[in-house]
């Protein structure tokens, strides 16, 4: 037999076909090689190989039903892996009947497809032989072949599906593969995904052999209560190996595949877009993405206006923090009265200065034709007032009301929690401009901590309170020379004189 020419690394190269067999038993990539030759551009990465040895360690149990979820995240080759495997199976094991089920049949038979053209490698079949020489059906949906000394079946089906339509010559599955078996608008519809796990469970999972079978669920995670691979991780009867694309220690988890630099960008694509929880959940496999402190933030209302409207009325909320390097950001908020509903229109969110922040507030007070600014009535924060009243009094800045804003004696994070639930049930709004900084901090944010990155958060929490306790102070000039009056002496003296 001739020798083996294979693109993989030097040491597994020019090998002789005995030592091939056994390096394709026991070595993902060299498997993989062989079964993609040209295409495999890179070497699986370590948590590759981890996820292999875990289902070989459960494929050649006696009598056995072992349930695995693997959680790939989506654009790191989670179909190509299943393939490969599949190819192991037929290669390498005694199972007879492989069957996979996918959101639509014709996945599943692009599937069987692809590890036909696998096992019909050159490599392949110099190693091993020609599968095809005993075929017995060659359907799209299904293949019977006589091959390795045993009757081999490949089937697929869609989700949609029935088992008892697919005539499997009174062979029952002993591999049941749900590859992409949900997809993730499916997902979103609670009835529907619980019918769909329903029906996994119960028609499908219970249709095997009974001399024993190996299930594998191999999926991302979905931003959605719905999502069958998060319910499998909370199910004791399945043992679960879930990655994200981005480890622990801050690097890839296949760099040649998806740098992080790569990885960051999207994720910050997908922040601005006012929708992280869709990379946390699908890139990094992230249970909890949308669904942080207890609030589904998919649910999170957009503004219901056209963004150029203009408010009944505005205010400015400030958010100080102490002037140190541990401090959280200072925070100045944008609120508008819109159908009597406090928006939060504009944030500014930094480590200001006690100047600076009056600098910024003024000046965002005057672009905005707002008169009221409001400080959390709390002990430092209190005396802000004074200086706000000061720089104005020495700069002959006049038309602007600085008043206290009483906020109550609830809990930090139980007023975060108020406004959120306030948010979801329209009693309050926020633009689409403050929508992904707002979300950043609710991803993050823990109920039983104490110390979040909650400045934004708590802009939203002084929505409501500022309209309760201000309303009358909020109404806009709208009569053109008090607009005019407003974007004129105090911007310029502002600015100019007193910064």
């Amino acid at each position: 037999m001739d020798q083996l020419s294979v693109d993989a690394p030097p040491e597994l190269a020019e090998v002789n076909p005995a030592e091939a067999i056994l390096l394709a038993e026991n070595n993902l990539n060299f498997l993989g090689a062989l079964c993609l030759a040209e295409k495999m551009l890179f070497l699986f990465p370590p948590m590759f190989i981890s996820i292999w040895d875990f289902l070989k360690s459960k494929v050649n149990l006696v009598r056995a039903f072992p349930q695995l979820a693997i959680g790939i995240p989506r654009g790191f080759a989670k179909t190509t892996i299943i393939k490969i495997w599949i190819v192991f199976l037929v290669l390498f094991t005694n199972k007879r009947c492989i069957m996979i089920v996918s959101y639509i049949e014709d996945h599943a038979q692009n599937i069987i497809k692809d590890v036909c053209t696998m096992l019909s490698s050159s490599n392949i079949t110099t190693l091993f032989g020609d599968w095809n020489t005993n075929i017995e059906r060659d359907r799209i949906d299904c293949k019977i072949f006589s091959f390795r000394g045993r009757k081999i079946i490949l089937c697929a089906l869609g989700s949609g599906g029935s088992i008892r339509g697919l005539n499997l010559e009174n062979d029952r599955p002993d591999v049941m593969i749900f590859e992409d078996y949900q997809k993730k608008k499916d997902s979103e519809n609670e009835s529907l995904s619980d019918k769909m796990y329903e029906d996994m469970l119960g028609t499908w999972m219970k249709a095997c052999s009974p001399f024993g079978c190996m299930y594998i669920f191999v999926a991302n995670m979905y931003p959605t209560t719905g999502s069958i691979l998060k319910k499998l991780k909370k199910n004791s009867d399945w043992l679960s190996f879930i990655v994200g694309a981005i480890l622990a220690d801050g690097t890839s988890l296949w760099e040649e595949l998806q740098p992080i630099k790569q990885l960051i960008e999207e994720y910050e694509k997908d922040l601005r877009a006012g929708h992280p929880e869709v990379f946390l959940s699908e890139k990094l496999n992230d249970e909890n993405a949308g669904l942080k402190a207890g609030v589904d933030i998919t649910k999170l209302p957009r503004f219901p206006f056209d963004e150029d409207e203009m408010p009944f009325g505005r205010a400015i909320v400030i958010d100080p923090a102490l002037d140190n390097p541990t401090s959280d950001y200072n925070g100045i908020g944008l609120v508008g009265l819109f159908d009597g509903i406090p928006t939060l229109e504009k944030v500014k969110l930094a480590k200001f200065s006690p100047l600076e922040l009056i600098k910024q507030s003024l000046i965002l007070a005057v672009q905005t034709q707002t008169r009221l600014i409001v400080v959390e009535n709390a002990q430092y924060q209190a005396s802000l007032l004074f200086w706000f009243t000061k720089v104005c009094n020495d700069n002959h800045i006049e038309g602007f009301h600085f008043m206290p804003l009483n906020i109550g004696i609830k809990s930090k994070n139980a007023k975060i929690m108020d406004s959120l639930k306030a948010w979801i049930a329209k009693e309050v709004h926020v633009k689409d401009e403050v929508r992904p900084v707002i979300i950043n901090e609710i991803i993050k944010f823990q109920p039983l901590k104490k110390n979040n990155q909650d400045t934004c958060l708590d802009l939203l929490t002084f929505c409501k309170k500022v309209v309760e306790q201000y309303s009358d102070l909020m109404m806009m000039p709208y009569e053109p020379e008090m607009i005019a009056a407003a974007n004129a002496k105090p911007l310029t003296e502002a600015e100019n004189c007193l910064f």
